[in-house]
């Protein structure tokens, strides 16, 4: 039998085989997965997404004062210069079930056809309450106390996702010649007049009976609040067109499950943003000859050589290590942090551009400015090494800072780099 699916604007038509059902098999019902097909990423709240890092308020051109009586961080000018933005931060959770191709027949208006390669990723997303916010709490004395509350959203809906406003973008490199250097390429998920078609005919092939939206429908759906562990949400399907078959080393970046950013700063003062991405990894050993025998694997590719590790590393950004800066709270008995920034490894020979000079006693440029920016200044601060390349004590007056080198996915070691997490999906902020 054959399967007409037509595109809403009557662009072009798909022809398929479809696949005739036993006499035992329900017609309508949706079918269940196998364990371990559904990969479901965790859905982790992380408490710096719900407030900014101390920094000087945008715009603020508050004059300097000499008081006598009122102490100095009181004044606008001084609040100003570490200013803490809270915000409430809703995430829903993303499971999918891989990166797969098809391969279409395409008919369009004039009866020309031709038959081309789509790429499409399925997917689940539920809300599952999960969300930060705070509230004003009224304490003794009339002490108002900003208190954090974790998944609110729950019982009260107007914390949790507005709409669905997803985005999915298709990254990676290819090599255009076997002497040549890999090149960026990029591809947006489709939302022609033609996307409809395409993911009914991906519906048919993947289960006749479980609504794929794509993403022309999802701004216009409310996800509801998953009551069950078992609760479907709702389920989707990306699709890219025109990929490049010499693409081996691909990342798909989520945007749009959660609302959590970071305020940038650039040189000038100018306020940008990063938004808070999923970052999903796969590789294929493939090229444009026979290009649907090519798996397309989870992950990232692990090799035995050092060096070829460190080249397929760079093809995913992993982000490397960080100097993170901690501001010592006496009275809260914590070290609260107050800045971040690159630690600047080379990946030639893992070294930090920046750890030798905090061990020598020298603050680095770089280090003054993430906590100028940050509104605390440490020029001429203190500096005491705790651990020579890991942790170093820094002293302005009274006030104690901690400055620390942090990995996040990979670490220096003498013979390379040692992996110290997942490496097949990630978040990031872009």
């Amino acid at each position: 039998m054959r399967l007409l699916a037509w595109a809403a604007a009557a662009a072009f038509i798909f022809l398929s085989s479809a696949t005739n059902l036993s006499a035992q098999e329900d017609a309508t019902k949706i079918k269940s997965l196998a364990p371990g097909v559904l990969k479901v990423i965790p859905t982790v709240m992380n408490v710096r997404d719900s407030y900014s890092q101390a920094m000087t308020l945008p715009g603020l051109k508050a004059p300097e004062y000499d008081l006598n009586y009122t102490p100095q961080r009181d004044t606008l000018k001084d609040s100003g210069d570490r200013t803490i933005f809270y915000r409430n931060v809703w995430q829903n959770e993303f499971a999918f079930t891989g990166l797969r191709q098809i391969n279409v027949l395409m008919r369009y208006p004039d009866g020309s056809t031709q038959r081309k390669i789509v790429w499409y990723m399925v997917y689940q997303i539920r809300d599952l309450g999960k969300s930060l916010s705070y509230e004003d709490v009224t304490e003794e004395f009339g002490h108002v106390k900003r208190e954090l509350r974790k998944d609110a959203a729950i019982n009260d809906r107007s914390l949790a996702a507005p709409k669905l406003q997803m985005h999915f973008s298709l990254e990676g490199v290819v090599k255009p010649s076997i002497a040549g250097k890999y090149e960026k390429v990029v591809y947006g998920d489709s939302d022609d007049a033609g996307t409809q078609a395409l993911a009914q005919y991906i519906q048919n092939i993947e289960d006749p009976n479980q609504k794929l939206h794509f993403k022309g429908e999802l701004g216009s759906l409310k996800l509801p609040l998953a009551q069950s562990d078992t609760d479907p949400g709702l389920w989707g399907v990306a699709i890219w067109e025109n990929v490049d078959p010499r693409l081996d080393y691909v990342s798909v970046y989520v945007r749009g499950l959660t609302n959590a950013y970071r305020i940038k700063l650039d040189a000038d003062g100018k306020v940008g943003f990063g938004y808070k991405t999923l970052q999903l990894n796969f590789w294929r050993a493939g090229d444009e000859v026979g290009e649907m025998r090519d798996d397309i694997e989870y992950g990232i590719p692990l090799v035995d050589d050092s060096n070829e590790q460190v080249e397929i590393c760079r093809h995913y950004k992993l982000p490397g290590p960080l100097l993170r800066g901690y501001k010592v709270s006496e009275t809260e008995n914590q070290n609260i942090l107050v800045c971040e920034l690159d630690a600047q490894v080379n990946l030639v020979d893992f070294t930090s551009l920046l750890t030798p000079q905090l061990d020598s006693g020298q603050i680095p440029e770089d280090v003054v400015n993430a906590f100028a920016d940050a509104g605390f200044d440490i020029s001429g601060a203190q500096l005491s090494t705790g651990i020579n390349g890991e942790k170093w004590a820094l002293k302005v007056g009274e006030q104690r800072y901690v400055l620390k080198f942090e990995p996040q996915y990979w670490k220096p070691v003498e013979d390379g780099i040692k992996f110290t997490k997942t490496l097949d999906h990630f978040w990031i902020y872009r």
